[in-house]
């Protein structure tokens, strides 16, 4: 076996069912599949998409079944030392500092109106214009990326961001409401990828340790940059013209894109026993050793995604189903705090902005702790619903009393701040690594294609809504029902957990990793987890659905761009 294959880590959720799923030959002792699960004979041979499981991890029906945050393996992987991490640390939480700038523009959205004489469902197109293209994109640069490796993928799509948000701000400079949507939409060709390519970036580096902490981080740095935006919006429109809020997230942008090209080059630097295994490693390896059938390369980047795809266990299809316009309304109302403020509260924009950035302070603390907790307590998939419910409450208090503004977002901080990590780090439990970046980029297609519909929807409904201090009633009726069926689906997901995937969802990382040495050393008989295996229905019953969901947010956003 090749010596680079030695450090591709197998996770230790894989059941020996799972684990011959991915080519791991199957143990005589194991148990037969079901009929509804991907058998040796009819799963696609991920062995021919340039990869393989190291045959030097032994596996046998004791193999661990419980996942541990991508890094217990069968075969230990080599601790990274911090002097290593360390620097990766400081500069992988800086990707995506120019993203969430855009998260003012719902501060002076009624000035873009009048400047671009649109209504609410084209700010809406606006909104989510980066999250049109996203439906898309990422069912193939998940699969670039597993095979050319996050580092250059990230680089890459940073400069297809900066191009986008130059012509967007030469647009607004215009007062061109095309160029803006164009330049807009051309930056989405790159955010997508950049997000996941840092989310799989940390999970390799920092998996089984502090990857809570340091999504934690991440997501506060971009918190931080959405606080700042939201603040600084109104004097800067009212300053320098409205054009100048795009001209400074294109400045940003020039920055982050000069982080990631530092980071490429440092990883390059780094010891090869320290570095991510991509796929075109493999496959060069698979060539040297004179092995054609695993040497496709980039050629069969589609195919190779979509034998990924069905490999894809049937939790993760359950979990994304359930979760079709969640963050969508979350991405939404965060863009549309402010208004919703002067709007129900009958504050100017300046002091709508500046509440709705007060709001946001809390969350920059509060999501390293909960990062934190994450990886120290457990209970990750509980606060799943327990985020639905705080969203519900928040919905409520805004629209339907007359709360003081500053109280209900500095209370929407708690439901922000737990929003987003449960679900990441669930994504990361559930899916071997060698199929995280096509999990992630399948993922990612379906919160953007929710993210389109729900703001454009959004926009549609407060336009046909009664004007006044009621104006965003049904947009928040809206909303509710949604973050209500959230909250069912949050008790779904700890109801398997503890009948059907060994609780691997709510464990610590030291309470997980004393459960994998049990299982190692023959003390404990690991339990059967049907849901972390590929089964045809689910991966079958997902993709008509995201394809259906894709095209409506098409539709959606092409009538009312236009």
């Amino acid at each position: 076996m090749p010596a680079l294959l030695e450090h591709v880590p197998v996770l230790a959720g894989q059941s020996p069912r799972t684990a011959s799923a991915v080519g791991e030959p199957r143990p005589d002792d194991s148990a037969p599949s079901t009929k509804d699960s991907v058998t040796d004979s009819d799963a696609p041979d991920p062995g021919k998409d340039g990869f393989e499981v190291p045959e030097k991890l032994e596996t046998s029906a004791r193999s661990v079944t419980s996942f541990d945050v991508g890094a217990t393996a069968l075969a230990k992987k080599p601790e990274i030392p911090w002097a290593v991490k360390g620097p990766v640390l400081a500069m992988v939480i800086f990707f995506e500092v120019a993203v969430y700038w855009n998260s003012g523009l719902g501060s002076i959205k009624a000035t873009i109106r009048n400047k671009l004489g649109i209504n609410n469902a084209q700010y809406g197109v606006i909104q989510s214009a980066q999250s049109l293209v996203n439906t898309v994109v990422p069912f193939f640069s998940g699969a670039i990326m597993d095979y050319y490796g996050a580092e250059i993928s990230s680089v890459v799509c940073s400069t297809l961001i900066f191009v986008g948000y130059l012509l967007a701000a030469i647009g607004a400079t215009i007062d061109s409401y095309p160029l803006v949507v164009v330049g807009e939409v051309l930056a989405g060709f790159g955010d997508i990828t950049v997000r996941t390519s840092q989310i799989k970036i940390t999970s390799h580096w920092f998996a089984g340790t502090h990857l809570g902490l340091v999504l934690g981080l991440a997501i506060s740095v971009q918190r931080t940059t959405g606080v700042v935006s939201k603040a600084t919006a109104i004097p800067i429109a009212r300053h320098s013209g409205y054009h100048m809020f795009f001209w400074v997230a294109l400045i940003l942008q020039a920055a982050a894109l000069a982080v990631n090209v530092l980071y490429f080059l440092y990883e390059r630097r780094v010891p090869a026993q320290f570095r991510a295994v991509t796929g075109r490693a493999l496959a060069a390896q698979a060539k040297k050793s004179g092995d054609s059938t695993r040497t496709g390369g980039i050629k069969l980047g589609f195919r190779r995604f979509w034998r990924s795809v069905w490999l894809l266990p049937a939790f993760f299809w359950l979990l994304i189903l359930t979760q079709l316009l969640q963050n969508g309304v979350v991405i939404s109302f965060q863009g549309l705090s402010a208004d919703m403020v002067r709007v129900t509260r009958g504050t100017t924009e300046k002091a709508a902005g500046w509440i709705s950035a007060v709001g946001q302070i809390p969350v920059i603390i509060l999501t390293p702790l909960t990062g934190v907790f994450f990886d120290r307590i457990g209970f990750r998939v509980h606060f799943i619903a327990l985020s639905a419910l705080g969203w519900i409450v928040i919905f409520c208090l805004l629209g339907f009393t007359g709360l003081n503004p500053i109280a209900v977002t500095m209370l929407q901080s708690l439901p922000y701040a737990i929003n987003l990590i449960p679900l990441q780090a669930v994504i990361a439990l559930s899916v071997s690594p060698l199929q995280q970046g096509s999990a992630q980029g399948t993922y990612q297609a379906l919160v953007n294609a929710g993210t389109v519909i729900v703001s454009v929807c959004s926009g549609a409904i407060q336009d046909v809504s009664p004007k006044g201090r009621k104006n965003y009633n049904n947009v928040l009726i809206f909303m509710l029902a949604i973050k209500a069926f959230d909250v069912a689906a949050g008790g779904l997901y700890c109801l398997l957990d503890l009948t059907s995937l060994d609780k691997i969802l709510s464990r610590s990382n030291a309470q997980q990793r004393a459960y994998n040495d049990k299982v190692h050393a023959g003390e404990l008989e690991p339990a059967q987890t049907p849901m972390l295996e590929p089964k045809r229905g689910w991966t079958r019953a997902a993709l008509v659905i995201i394809l259906a969901q894709c095209i409506v947010a098409w539709v959606v956003f092409l009538k009312y761009s236009v």
